[in-house]
């Protein structure tokens, strides 16, 4: 079986430790962007209501340094089927 990435829109939370840093929306093609001090970070994601999708999380954490751009994937698992 193989797995390939769905976008799917929601909120995604940004949180180091217990804070909630920033939330940033997510639209259909499920790419976002959010400015954050450096540091590290954990990302959350919230699927928009109508998925299956649950247990939003970035695969690791996320290393945001001063004035550089950083790539990171929410990943969702579906308790579903997933579209697509």
């Amino acid at each position: 079986m193989m797995f390939h990435p769905i976008p799917t829109a929601g909120v995604v939370k940004v949180v180091q430790g217990s804070r909630l840093v920033a939330s940033v929306g997510v639209g259909n093609t499920g790419e976002f962007s959010v400015q954050v001090p450096p540091g590290t970070y954990r990302l959350e994601g919230v699927p928009s209501s109508g998925t299956d999708a649950s247990a939003c999380s970035s695969r690791g954490v996320v290393v945001a340094k001063d004035k550089m751009s950083t790539v990171a994937n929410v990943d969702c698992h579906y308790v579903g089927i997933a579209p697509g």
